[in-house]
C-alpha cells in the first residue's frame, strides 16, 4: 500500500490542474470525475465477485495492472488526444478493484481491540508515502514535465506488487458474494453510515474543486511545485498527531476526537470563503490536514471494525458501502456542473462547492460506534 500511495500521490494530486492546463474546461473536467462516480458503482459489485473468487490480494494485483494502463493513457493523453471519458472509466475500475479489496484485507486481518493504533500506523505508512509523492511529482513536473511524474509513477506502481505476495489470501476464496438482508443492516447502522459518506464526501470531492480553485486563482506560476510543497508541509504534523490519536481512540475516546475533528472540518471549510493568498491557502491547508487526521482515525476504527457485524456478508458490506459513497457524491458533482454552466465566476463556484462540501463534515457527530466507546468489539 505504502508504494502504491507514492506512485499515485505524484499524480492524483495534480491530475484535475493538468486537465485543466490541457484546454479542458472546468465543466469537461467535473464531467470526468461525474462518470468515475458512475462507472464505480457495477464495477464494485465486479470487483466483489472477483474478490470472492480470487481474493483481495490477487485482485490488488489485478487492479495495479488496471491502474498502470491507466497512467499511460494519461501519459499519452497530450500526444494521441484520448477521449478524457475514456480515462475515467479505466481509473474507475481501478479505483474499485483496489479499495473494495483493500478495505476487504484490512478490515479482516485488524486486531479489533487495536484496530485504533493498526489504522493510525497505516495511516501514518500513507502519509509519509503521500508526502513525498507529492513533492517530488511537483518537482518533476514542473522543472521537467508532468509525463516524467507518470512514468516515474508506473515505475512504483510495478514495484509494489512484490510485497503483495509475501502472505496469503485472508479469505476464503471461490465464495458466492451473498447480499441479501444488507440493506436492512445498513439502514440499522445509518448513523455510522452517514458518518462515513460524510467524511469522504468532505474530502475527496473538496480536493478536487480547492485544488482546481488553488492551482487556477492563486497559485498562478510553478503551480505544480507549489501545490506538491504545500501538500508536504501540512503532513508532517499529521504524522505525529495520527499516533497519538490512534493510542486515544483505543483507550476509548474516539467519540471525542471525531467531534473535535468534524467541528473543526466545518470551521476550516468555512474559512475557505477568505482565503485569496498563498499564505492563506498554505495555513488554511496546515489547520485543514490536522482536523482531517483528528477524525479520520477513529472513523477508521469504527468503519472497519462494523464489518464484524455483518458476518459471512464482508465482501458485500465493502461493494455496497463504495456504492452509497458515490450515490451520496454524483449529487454533488452534478450541481457543481450546473452552476459551472449557469455562473459566469467560475472561480467562486469551485470556492463555494469546496465549503459545501467540507462543512458535510458536521453529520460524523452523529455517529455511534459501538466500538468507539467500548474499546472491544466481536473479533
Amino acid at each position: 500500500m505504502s508504494v502504491r500511495t507514492l506512485a499515485l500521490s505524484m499524480v492524483s494530486v495534480f491530475l484535475p490542474l493538468y486537465l485543466y492546463n490541457l484546454g479542458y474546461s472546468l465543466t469537461a473536467i467535473m464531467w470526468y470525475f461525474l462518470v468515475f462516480s458512475l462507472v464505480r458503482i457495477p464495477a464494485n459489485f465486479i470487483a466483489g465477485y472477483v474478490i470472492g473468487k480470487i481474493g483481495p490480494k490477487h485482485t490488488i494485483a489485478i487492479s495495479t495492472i488496471a491502474e498502470t494502463t491507466y497512467m499511460i493513457l494519461l501519459v499519452s493523453l497530450k500526444s494521441f488526444g484520448w477521449p478524457i471519458l475514456l480515462l475515467s472509466v479505466v481509473q474507475s475500475i481501478a479505483n474499485s478493484l483496489f479499495f473494495t479489496a483493500y478495505h476487504v484485507d484490512f478490515s479482516k486481518i485488524k486486531q479489533t481491540s487495536d484496530a485504533g493504533k493498526e489504522f493510525s500506523h497505516m495511516v501514518v505508512l500513507e502519509k509519509i508515502f503521500g508526502m513525498i509523492g507529492p513533492l517530488v511529482g511537483g518537482i518533476l513536473a514542473t522543472l521537467v514535465d508532468v509525463r516524467l511524474s507518470v512514468g516515474v509513477s508506473i515505475a512504483l506502481l510495478m514495484l509494489s506488487l512484490v510485497p503483495l505476495f509475501l502472505s496469503g489470501e485472508p479469505v476464503k476464496l471461490n465464495q458466492h458474494v451473498f447480499y441479501g438482508g444488507i440493506t436492512q443492516k445498513l439502514v440499522s447502522s445509518k448513523a455510522n453510515i452517514l458518518a462515513i459518506l460524510a467524511i469522504n464526501l468532505g474530502t475527496v470531492l473538496s480536493s478536487i474543486t480547492w485544488v482546481l480553485f488553488i492551482g487556477i486563482a492563486v497559485f498562478r506560476n510553478d503551480v505544480y511545485a507549489y501545490i506538491g510543497v504545500l501538500a508536504t508541509v501540512t503532513t508532517l504534523l499529521s504524522i505525529i498527531l495520527a499516533k497519538y490519536i490512534g493510542n486515544q481512540t483505543d483507550l476509548g475516546k474516539g467519540p471525542k476526537y471525531m467531534r473535535i475533528g468534524a467541528y473543526g472540518g466545518v470551521v476550516f471549510s468555512l474559512t475557505k470563503i477568505f482565503v485569496n493568498t498563498p499564505m492563506a491557502v498554505a495555513a488554511n491547508s496546515f489547520f485543514d490536514a490536522q482536523a482531517l487526521t483528528i477524525r479520520q482515525i477513529p472513523l477508521g476504527k469504527g468503519f472497519y471494525s462494523e464489518t464484524d457485524n455483518f458476518p459471512g456478508q464482508r465482501i458485500a458490506y465493502m461493494v455496497m458501502l463504495e456504492n452509497l459513497v458515490h450515490i451520496f457524491r454524483i449529487p454533488f458533482i452534478i450541481l457543481i456542473i450546473l452552476a459551472l454552466s449557469y455562473f459566469d465566476n467560475q472561480m467562486e463556484v469551485l470556492r463555494y462547492a469546496t465549503v459545501a462540501a467540507g462543512t458535510v463534515t458536521i453529520f460524523m457527530v452523529f455517529e455511534k460506534f459501538k466500538i468507539l466507546r467500548t474499546g472491544k468489539s466481536k473479533t
